[in-house]
């Protein structure tokens, strides 16, 4: 989908070893180095964990943000996400050369980050909705997204994704809030592949408890 223009690097295991990013992390800080070796050597950057959230710098601010997104239309700056069971929402719009990168977990849905990260993409980079284009990836399935106490967390507008046994199809609410900004659904592609349902190749919070994190990588070359 994003042809030459987007690095991306999200599965748990690379040949026959099990490399963790962990970046914020502790207890894999040490597990997490070959992991990030290998991210540095596909993107071909001293360091483009400096663009990953939880640790962007505010160059006007001159401070830390805290962030769940991040876009840019910058060459060579690669943006890094960690997730767990969370998707990883990766945009592209090519007339403009914009990319974007999105933390997604339960909480972010609910607030739409997704949706809302499109309309930055949109008012501060000029970019066209119908031309951006959307990969969702690994995370938490409507098969294992059990939600026992969802009238204290989930709005009422969006029990509708619930199923029977209290399970939420998040893959479904991302799709529909970037269709309403405008997003085409022909340019959105979902792995479909449920992270609690794969541990062989994918981290799970939920599954694991105590567990590694694997990244989403994106840039423009």
């Amino acid at each position: 989908m994003f042809q030459h223009q987007a690095t991306v690097l999200w599965n748990k295991k690379i040949s026959s070893g099990c490399y963790k990013i962990g970046l914020t992390c502790s207890e894999y800080y040490s597990a997490a180095k070959p992991g990030q070796f290998i991210m540095l050597r596909l993107t071909q950057q001293p360091d483009p964990l400096l663009r990953r959230p939880f640790s962007i710098h505010n160059l006007s601010a001159g401070r830390p943000l805290i962030a769940d997104a991040m876009v840019t239309d910058q060459t060579e700056k690669y943006l890094v996400i960690q997730v767990a069971d969370c998707q990883s929402v990766l945009m592209y719009e090519p007339t403009r050369q914009v990319v974007a990168n999105v933390h997604c977990g339960w909480r972010g849905s609910i607030h739409n980050i997704i949706g809302r990260s499109v309309d930055v993409m949109i008012q501060n980079f000029g970019c066209r909705p119908g031309d951006i284009r959307v990969g969702i990836g690994p995370s938490l399935g409507p098969c294992c997204a059990e939600f026992i106490n969802y009238k204290a967390e989930i709005p009422k507008e969006l029990w509708g994704y619930r199923d029977s046994n209290n399970r939420f199809d998040f893959w479904a609410i991302s799709t529909e809030q970037l269709m309403k900004t405008g997003v085409l659904e022909k340019n959105i592609e979902s792995s479909q592949l449920c992270t609690h349902c794969h541990t062989e190749e994918f981290f799970s919070y939920r599954a694991e408890k105590t567990t590694g994190r694997f990244a989403a990588v994106i840039g423009l070359k």
